[in-house]
């Protein structure tokens, strides 16, 4: 499992499989019953965040799904528990004021070009903690997102993507004193405390709350208000299903459909209809009356 899950991936694999074994005691796998993994269900569920216990939910039916494959079960006694639906929630789009008021918040170099390289890439915040000098390409304008041993992409492909020139200066004048490109002043990756320092930049800005992952839909998101093709989109992101992508083109995004539906050309033939029709009817009625 190691050389096919993301650092991150494995350690969630590894919890979610530690608590579920703190419930299942002595037993052994085939005396896991659909009544266990029910009841483990719901006790996460009032625990932690619906998306939360269904996350964990499908990664016990992929372990359960090994072992059937395996021949170390017959059946997967997760199999007919089915996720609780989620809500969906409300996408924070920042706009390019906030984006500015952002960047001005920024107490280094090094996080303003963070910022800079999330907005105009739409790379996830574990890809860029990843990149390596060797992963850019300032004078050609390009940066590589690439799989390595122990760092995968979530996608597991390999992708390239362009850089403005604005950024690609910020990164040129960005000190690279170790082996990442986004490191701390002793030479290793910028992990720690990473989330708590942007809430305090955002805090420092003024502008509403926002998260590191905001900035990747923000992205994605005026893209697909500029219009470009989904199918594009879903390649600069690196999304592995077209449906994620979708989702920036529908739910979010009802400004931008508005204007899709503007452009059909029945506006004047419609308008010419209502005004006939509405001077046929007598005067509405007013409040008063």
């Amino acid at each position: 499992m190691k050389g096919r899950l993301a650092p991150s991936s494995l350690v969630e694999l590894e919890r979610t499989l530690k608590l579920f074994g703190k419930m299942c005691g002595n037993r052994k796998l085939a005396q896991i019953s659909p009544k266990l993994v029910e009841q483990f269900f719901a006790q996460r569920l009032g625990q932690v965040k619906a998306a939360t216990a269904n996350k964990e939910l499908r990664t016990l039916k992929a372990a359960f799904n090994r072992a059937v494959r395996r021949g170390d079960l017959d059946r997967s006694p997760a199999a007919m528990l089915k996720q609780v639906r989620v809500p969906d929630k409300e996408h924070r789009v920042l706009s390019p004021e906030e984006i500015g008021k952002l960047l001005f918040a920024c107490p280094s170099p090094r996080w303003r070009t963070l910022i800079a390289v999330a907005v105009t890439t739409g790379l996830r915040l574990g890809e860029m903690l990843a990149l390596r000098p060797e992963d850019l390409d300032l004078e050609g304008g390009t940066i590589w997102v690439r799989n390595r041993p122990g760092r995968l992409t979530k996608s597991r492909k390999n992708r390239v993507l362009a850089l403005t020139p604005e950024v690609s200066e910020m990164l040129r004048r960005l000190p690279w004193n170790g082996e990442f490109v986004f490191s701390t002043a002793e030479g290793g990756p910028m992990r720690n405390n990473i989330q708590r320092d942007f809430k305090a930049i955002v805090k420092r800005s003024g502008i509403p709350k926002c998260s590191m992952h905001d900035l990747r839909r923000t992205f994605v998101s005026h893209l697909a208000m500029a219009g470009v093709n989904e199918a594009v989109v879903q390649k600069l992101a690196g999304h592995s299903s077209i449906t994620t992508t979708l989702r920036y083109y529908t739910t979010i995004m009802p400004q931008a459909l508005r204007a899709a539906q503007a452009r059909l050309p029945f506006g004047a033939v419609l308008k010419d209809i209502s005004d006939t029709y509405h001077m046929a009817l007598p005067a509405p009625r007013s409040a008063k009356s």
